[in-house]
């Protein structure tokens, strides 16, 4: 399980709350500057936040609370509340916090409140805590009754100040349930007045798959509310993961109980390779072999007896728990339920259905796989594929156009068009399990960005009539490239950059001039991000013009996988040309190549205004960074500083 380590900030709050500061010997000059600087504090602007704790039920002033802030890594030592009340000084501006409230003799719980300080004096307005109680509950396994140990339940109390939009991503409070091993039962401190639901980590050996399914015993609903956890419940789950290995035996009949023989019956594990049945000829079965935990999917093609009759296709889906087989979502609904297996064997009897359409087979399933980049329909009859009926697009790809590309193209110069078009992309096609079953395939590997495969039209075999279908999957491919972190920029979008005009003149060849567009900077990131985890950056300072401002914000910029900040193209172009685009996701005036970035616009005022880096006048940013690269636990921790480009 990946484990995050803490980044070390480079400017402490302990600075801030009691004037000390530890600096590494690497430390960049911002930390330097404050270090060295003795009227740094006296410079900052400094903020106060005041507030009060109330009782959430009663509603009346909390004598006993004791407030505590989280400013970068480190906590203030707590403030008792007087009446209720509580008064922060000191504080730098324009930086994230924690606040905690807590009481020293456990009257209430704790809770966390998230935000972000601005200038002077900020009211947080009345603080709501509330007592807990401690619930005992067991968890047992359905059908077994015993009781299962190794789970853990959670939920939290903490919130955000004006709906904070990283506070998801930062809330670290949660209250967590134990396990007594004597007593074979859970405990947790249910709070008073909320209505939380329970998170559960159902998965006990921490490999990313849940050991364990809960099942609500009152309604279909797989969750229950902290507030309807009382003392003595019981909690039932069942194991969804087993390795196994046995033997399945598959009987294929007809209406009359004659049984078809040597039909291509396979087994699925995954879509890109299917495993045909042994058939035995003495008792006629179809034998497989399932071994491991994953679900298997049993797949009967069309086909047409010796008499001409046509039979649908088929398919039984089928997983090891609790020492038997489940088979589910199959075709065939009288199999639809749970089996104990017979000296390691499952034996199986099905009929297939007669087909009852006449042109119009149905489309049983149509997926895209984004890791062999293919595209895999099944369908409940034969067909042939339509020319030009199926096409592989990528979405959005940016088309730009400028006055001095082509004088045929209808744009005048000193106008550059810019557009989002979908892009056709060659593939092949292929059919097989009797022409049930259709592979399309990128002609050659595809890159990163947004794609779509679609059929719209097939042919029937029997028939050769052409019928619609529409069949399409959308998917993504990640760029690949490994991630580097001195890939980052900061550019503020000016049209300059080291104070000078990067695009002289426009297609019109008219000089720019003195002419620049304001400053609007940003932290501009590659796509290889889409290669990361997890990804964290939190801004220790800036320097504007040669003055040094300490800053602490925190942005999550990846988490499990899923990035949070929005895709952003860059094309080059003078700040007095006419741009013709109906479309926001682009940025003109960078430094930068022109690609595809990630942009993380969540900064202050004084940030995205800093001006050019120049050697007369310095200005750049400095973030400290932890990430992890998708599948390594290894957490990479750093600093970082950007000039302004």
């Amino acid at each position: 399980m990946l484990r995050k380590s803490a980044i070390a900030l480079a400017i402490s709050s302990s600075f801030f709350l009691s004037g000390c500061l530890e600096v590494e010997d690497n430390n960049d000059d911002i930390v330097a500057a404050i270090e060295n600087n003795t009227d740094a504090q006296a410079e900052l602007e400094s903020v106060t936040l005041t507030g009060s704790v109330k009782h959430l039920l009663t509603g009346e002033s909390v004598d006993n609370a004791q407030v505590s802030i989280k400013i970068g890594n480190d906590w203030s030592e707590p403030v008792a509340a007087s009446n209720g009340l509580f008064e922060l000084n000191e504080l730098p501006k324009n930086s994230d916090f924690v606040l905690l409230v807590s009481s020293a003799d456990g009257s209430f719980q704790e809770r966390a409140f998230y935000g972000k300080t601005n200038y002077g004096i900020a009211q947080l307005g009345s603080l709501e805590v509330s007592s807990a109680e401690t619930v005992q509950f067991e968890v047992l396994l359905n059908g077994e009754n015993t009781p299962v140990e190794g789970l853990e339940f959670s939920y939290s109390i903490s919130t955000a100040f004006n709906m904070y939009n990283e506070f998801s991503n930062r809330n670290e409070h949660f209250i967590r349930s134990t396990y007594n091993a004597d007593t074979g039962m859970y405990s947790i401190a249910k709070v008073a007045g909320f209505t939380d639901l329970l998170l559960m980590d159902l998965d006990v050996d921490n490999d990313a798959v849940d050991d364990f399914s809960y099942n609500n015993q009152s309604d279909s609903i797989s969750q229950i509310n902290i507030s309807e956890l009382t003392n003595g419940n019981t909690l039932y789950v069942s194991k969804t993961a087993e390795n196994a290995k046995f033997e399945v035996r598959v009987s294929v009949i007809n209406e009359l109980g004659n049984t078809f023989d040597n039909l291509n019956f396979v087994s699925l594990k995954n879509l890109t390779k299917g495993t045909p049945a042994t058939f035995d000829a003495d008792s006629k079965e179809y034998i497989f072999e399932y071994n491991g935990s994953s679900k298997m999917k049993l797949l009967l093609p069309s086909f047409v007896d010796s008499s001409g009759n046509r039979y649908d296709t088929g398919e039984v889906n089928l997983y090891a728990t609790n020492g038997g087989v489940s088979v589910t979502n199959s075709s065939f609904n009288n199999l639809n339920r749970f089996y104990e297996l017979d000296d390691g064997v499952l034996s199986l009897v099905i009929k297939p259905r007669v087909s009852s359409f006449s042109s119009r087979p149905r489309v049983v399933s149509a997926i895209a796989d984004e890791t062999s980049q293919n595209f895999y329909m099944f369908m409940e009859a034969p067909i042939e594929l339509v020319d030009s009926a199926a096409s592989l697009i990528k979405k959005r790809q940016i088309t730009v156009v400028k006055g001095t590309d082509d004088e045929n193209d209808f744009i005048a110069q000193g106008v550059t068009q810019i557009s989002f078009n979908d892009v056709s992309v060659p593939f092949t096609s292929s059919l097989k399990f009797n022409d049930t079953f259709v592979t399309l395939s990128p002609a050659a590997p595809l890159v990163g960005g947004h794609y779509e495969y679609n059929i719209e039209k097939v042919s029937v075999k029997s028939t050769g009539e052409v019928v619609n279908i529409s069949a399409a999957s959308s998917f993504r491919i990640a760029d690949q490239s490994p991630f580097d972190i001195n890939q980052l920029r900061w550019d503020n979008n000016n049209g300059l950059t080291d104070g000078k005009t990067i695009v002289l003149k426009n297609t019109a060849n008219e000089d720019v001039g003195f002419k620049r567009k304001s400053n609007n900077g940003s932290l501009y990131l590659p796509a290889s991000i889409a290669t990361l985890s997890h990804f964290k950056v939190n801004l220790l300072g800036y320097t504007a013009n040669g003055k040094v401002n300490p800053a602490l914000i925190e942005s999550t910029i990846v988490s499990d996988g899923n990035i949070n900040i929005s895709e952003i193209n860059t094309v080059s172009v003078a700040v007095n040309e006419t741009i013709l685009i109906d479309d926001y996701s682009v940025d003109f005036y960078t430094s930068l190549p022109d690609r595809q970035w990630y942009k993380l616009s969540n900064n202050t005022y004084q940030i995205e205004n800093l001006d050019d880096n120049q050697l007369s006048s310095k200005n750049n940013v400095t973030f400290g960074y932890e990430y992890a690269v998708k599948g390594s636990s290894e957490i990479v921790t750093g600093k970082i500083t950007l000039p302004v480009l």
